[in-house]
């Protein structure tokens, strides 16, 4: 027969097994006696104590060889590094490159020679064909008078874009207060190297329209800044290092370059030589000589080319 019992029932009848489980244990032990609560948590401390007073009475050796199990299972598997002779933990590179003159001809001694390794027909042929250009595009895109003398502006070659940066070279050694006083017949300016080079009209046409990317391509585009140069500046960055091989030991310095002209990223440092100037970062050897070389624009500085004229 099944009963179903409420839950007070259930109770009821849980405490009477407990009731009577308590009475034959006391029955069969006449000296029992039913444990409290408080009886109980005490001797759980007592037993906590006898547990950690018996792990403390552990010889030295055990607790040292414990301690030692504990530390090899936290810890990864390491090995140990002899430090260098200079007491550094930096990692050593053998040094095996000869440093030294490279990719120079047998031929090249003078000073010309060597300025022209880096000043080649690829820089040459850059400079005549976007001058040309600008020139050819002026004359169409502008107005241009008859007595103008771009109007009578031709093509320059090879041979007077040479002439022309002799000229600039040897203008910034010898200096002037005009550069229109270095064609002059005064006593105080007279030379016998720029007329006998070329005429003052044909120099200020080619200054006037030298330029290294398509001008009216770069009004356009108008996103980088260094864009006007940034090609030239990247092809003889290129060939600094293809003649020399860098030593040992190399500097990252910065150089200004004196400019009091109209400029987005033109600084100005009180404390420097040239107070107004375009900063150049470099990478150079111990004797001065240079492998690499940034032009500093901002924040916005970049190592990467972008040659986005159009060759026409």
């Amino acid at each position: 027969m099944i009963i179903f019992l409420d839950p007070l029932t259930r109770l009821i009848a849980t405490e009477a097994r407990r009731e009577a489980v308590i009475m034959s244990d006391s029955e069969d032990d006449p000296d029992y006696q039913p444990s409290t609560d408080e009886e109980s948590e005490r001797e759980s401390r007592c037993s906590d104590r006898s547990s950690s007073k018996e792990s403390t009475e552990l010889p030295a050796n055990g607790r040292q060889q414990q301690d030692n199990n504990t530390r090899s299972q936290s810890m990864p598997n390491s090995s140990w590094n002899i430090p260098s002779s200079d007491g550094s933990r930096k990692k050593q590179f053998p040094f095996t490159a000869v440093p030294g003159m490279k990719n120079i001809h047998s031929d090249c001694q003078s000073e010309l020679d060597f300025f022209r390794l880096f000043l080649e027909n690829e820089i040459i042929d850059l400079m005549i064909h976007m001058t040309n250009s600008y020139a050819s595009k002026t004359q169409i895109l502008r107005r241009v008078t008859r007595n103008s003398r771009l109007s009578k502006c031709y093509d320059c070659d090879a041979a007077e874009m040479k002439k022309f940066i002799g000229l600039l070279i040897w203008m910034g050694l010898k200096k002037l207060p005009k550069i229109s006083d270095y064609w002059s017949t005064d006593v105080l300016y007279e030379n016998n190297v720029a007329n006998k080079v070329m005429s003052r009209n044909r120099f200020e046409i080619l200054l006037r329209c030298w330029h290294f990317e398509d001008a009216y391509f770069v009004g356009m585009s108008g996103a980088d800044r260094l864009i006007k140069i940034r090609r030239f500046v990247e092809i003889l960055s290129n060939k600094l290092d293809q003649y020399k091989t860098p030593g040992e030991f190399l500097t990252i310095d910065e150089t200004m370059v004196g400019f009091r002209g109209r400029i987005a990223f033109m600084q100005y440092i009180p404390g420097k030589r040239h107070k107004c100037a375009i900063k150049l970062f470099k990478i150079c050897n111990d004797d001065g000589y240079t492998y690499y070389l940034i032009v500093y624009e901002g924040n916005k500085t970049t190592t990467t080319t972008q040659n986005i004229s159009k060759t026409q």
